[in-house]
């Protein structure tokens, strides 16, 4: 069955005097979309409004920052926590210089950290595709070792919070992993639109989406060593949002090394194009799946944060995101897709 989805958009148009031309009456577009994968609407709105400047990161990366650091070399094997010997033997994961360790403060029962190296500030050109590889490789690791260890829990979760902006209260780089039951609102919500989508069509809404995408062309970036590349409909953040799906995978068990390969190219094309806007910070999260669901492909979210005042370090979140819980983003995803796409081959 050939299911175009329904990308639903609808303008809206602001008009008031405006002193900054003399009080001439203007009017201002925006745009409210409704999202086909998990049906959340978000706002397109004060378009061409938001600059960004090049930041000053060397307060990042002074000496009394590493060394009061839990996860620089010397203090990483002494002072995080260590796993209990009947889970992990010996306490850590290791993967060349990727280390696993529980979370201090989780928040699930399987809630755990991957340092990534042992280099404490790393800026974003320098995130080479081995550290981040190694890293995805130690997290894969883990899920397995939980998958034997407590085989009730469906869901595996990475999320990657990199420099200040994006929440990041340590610098030195590092994953969240998380084995739950409750993957949070947001995938929560892409489960049941894909398991109705499955249940009215007989089709796989993942599947039918990036069908449809591909035809459009408008959002879609390309596929990339297989895994293909989207900017999202409705975005969760105020920049934008990149959406990198596994076609040929149904769950975090599908996934092998090639497909991390995959994501992990992508990630640096990407961050080439978050250098070129003087993008230092980003949110990005990974949602694998599970076996029993009804059309629903691993995939992963890549959000740019940033601060809207660095002087006043005014953060690029407000009402409307966090109480209102409806997204904002000041470029139209077709715009974004057209200046990413030139930085992938």
């Amino acid at each position: 069955m050939n299911i175009k989805l329904h990308f639903e958009k609808k303008d809206f148009i602001s008009r008031f005097h405006d002193p900054r031309k003399n009080y001439e009456m203007i009017e201002v577009k925006g745009e409210i979309r409704t999202d086909p994968l998990t049906g959340l609407t978000g706002h397109i709105a004060h378009t061409g409004t938001v600059s960004l400047q090049e930041p000053d990161l060397k307060e990042f990366n002074q000496p009394e920052a590493r060394e009061s650091c839990p996860f620089c070399p010397g203090r990483r094997e002494k002072v995080t926590p260590r796993f209990l010997e009947e889970f992990i033997s010996g306490g850590h994961l290791l993967r060349n210089e990727a280390l696993v360790v529980p979370n201090l403060a989780p928040y699930d029962t399987q809630s755990s950290l991957v340092i990534m190296s042992k280099d404490h500030f790393i800026p974003l050109e320098d995130l080479s595709e081995d550290i981040i590889l190694d890293s995805f490789l130690a997290a894969w690791d883990y899920f397995h070792q939980v998958n034997r260890y407590s085989p009730s829990l469906r869901h595996y979760l990475i999320g990657w919070n990199y420099m200040p902006p994006s929440g990041g209260s340590i610098i030195h780089p590092h994953l969240q992993l998380l084995a739950t039951n409750h993957p949070g609102n947001l995938c929560r919500l892409e489960i049941n639109k894909a398991e109705e989508h499955y249940l009215k069509y007989s089709s796989l809404l993942w599947d039918d989406f990036m069908e449809t995408e591909k035809k459009i062309r408008e959002r879609y970036i390309g596929n990339h060593q297989d895994v293909e590349w989207f900017a999202s409909f409705v975005s969760q953040g105020m920049w934008g949002e990149a959406l990198a799906v596994f076609p040929d995978a149904e769950s975090i068990w599908d996934i092998r090394e090639k497909h991390l390969c995959g994501l992990v190219s992508g990630l640096r094309c990407l961050f080439n194009y978050f250098k070129s806007k003087n993008i230092y910070s980003f949110n990005f999260a990974f949602y694998p799946g599970t076996k029993d669901q009804l059309g629903l492909r691993p995939h992963a979210r890549i959000v740019p944060r940033f601060y809207l005042n660095p002087t006043t370090y005014s953060p690029d979140i407000n009402t409307f995101q966090i109480l209102f819980r409806e997204p904002v983003s000041v470029n139209k995803p077709e715009q974004l897709c057209t200046e990413i796409r030139k930085h992938f081959p």
